[in-house]
């Protein structure tokens, strides 16, 4: 620990057996740890990965620059975990009581880290709780992070994946660059709530800044690949509730910034209302005029940003069917209209509905 961490640990019983001590090439080999009722204290006052720049270090000597130790057993029983990071976590941090915890075969060195097996649960003291979390065959170098099999279930969400990674680094500073890592991932199952992700992360506001309600879940499923911050997906599979419900494939650029982003979706079906997009879009313009459309079935292409986009496809809703090619543009002043381009055909479309008019009827157009 440097002078930005802290660490405390206390514990009432400990059963350590011991095969090796080599402190000549700093390997320590150990057969089991048996711990009861564990107490560990975590604070991060700062970032410290900013005073310990990655070094370049050949993977035999990885026992040379720090202690290098095996575990082939490893077991907690009911312990007690305080976590605080000023980055990620509120004031007060994370707690969690009930702490049970069973892995075996962990090496842990300057170059790799490796688990072939892991298993624990947990609950915290605000109805947070993970019933089951396992690994198989985790392996984190400087350079790549794969794991064969990670199972985590809470409460309220559920989620299993394989993931395979290439670890990007800044040339400045050789800090870990998530944005430019390249990942591979299978998502076998993932169903997510978001109250979840706001008690573990909480400064992030996942509810409020989607402006969405407590219990707002989505399930999720697919292949994901490429660099972060462009990602590419096949076979996707996306529901939230009844009001937005996505398959097909999709591309994507600038991922972390909303404003830039960029979406390439090649639909399958969609399924949603133009009542629930203006809700989750707040900031751009999208006629109230449009909830009359009820819901909305959609197949064919998306691209380009989320107000400014060209949609190519088939829309079957409650008062029509619309095939388009359109240029649509979406205004953030909520006093301007929303602007169009390109053609558009209908097919028994109650245009009398939509625009609120007992004199126009049912149109049949190509525009």
């Amino acid at each position: 620990m440097d002078s930005k961490q802290f660490l405390h640990l206390a514990f009432n019983k400990l059963d350590l057996l011991v095969d090796s001590l080599n402190y000549d090439i700093q390997y320590f080999s150990i057969r089991k740890i048996l711990l009861d009722n564990p107490i560990v204290n975590y604070n991060k006052f700062s970032d410290s990965l900013n005073t310990n720049l990655v070094k370049p270090i050949a993977t035999k000597d990885s026992c040379k620059n720090m202690p290098c130790v095996y575990i082939r057993f490893f077991n907690i029983n009911n312990g007690y975990l305080s976590y605080t990071d000023p980055i990620h976590t509120s004031a007060n941090g994370l707690e969690f009581t009930n702490v049970n915890l069973t892995s075996k075969n962990i090496f842990h060195g300057e170059e790799l880290d490796q688990i072939e097996f892991l298993h624990t649960n947990l609950k915290s003291s605000d109805n947070f709780a993970i019933k089951n979390a396992a690994l198989r065959n985790f392996k984190l170098s400087r350079d790549q992070l794969i794991t064969d099999d990670f199972l985590l279930e809470t409460l309220l969400s559920s989620m299993r994946f394989k993931l395979n990674s290439n670890l990007s680094y800044s040339e400045a500073d050789h800090k870990l660059d998530l944005k430019n890592s390249f990942i591979q991932l299978q998502l076998l199952k993932g169903q997510f709530d978001l109250f979840d992700f706001d008690k573990l992360f909480p400064k992030f506001n996942l509810l409020k800044n989607l402006n969405l309600k407590n219990g707002s879940s989505f399930n999720l499923t697919g292949k994901l690949f490429g660099r972060l911050n462009n990602l590419k997906g096949s076979n996707i599979l996306f529901k939230y509730s009844d009001q937005f419900n996505f398959a097909g494939n999709l591309g994507s650029r600038n991922l972390f910034n909303k404003d830039k982003l960029i979406l390439n979706l090649k639909i399958d079906q969609l399924l949603t209302s133009a009542s629930f997009l203006r809700k989750l879009f707040n900031r751009y313009n999208i006629p109230e005029s449009y909830d009359r459309f009820g819901k909305i079935k959609m197949n064919g292409q998306f691209d380009g940003y989320l107000n400014d986009f060209v949609a190519y496809g088939s829309f079957n809703t409650e008062l029509g069917t619309i095939r388009s090619d359109i240029k649509v543009n979406l205004s953030t002043n909520q006093n301007q209209d929303a602007m169009y381009s390109g053609g558009i055909n209908t097919f028994n479309l109650d245009l009398g509905r939509l625009l609120q008019k007992e004199n126009f009827g049912i149109l049949n157009s190509e525009v």
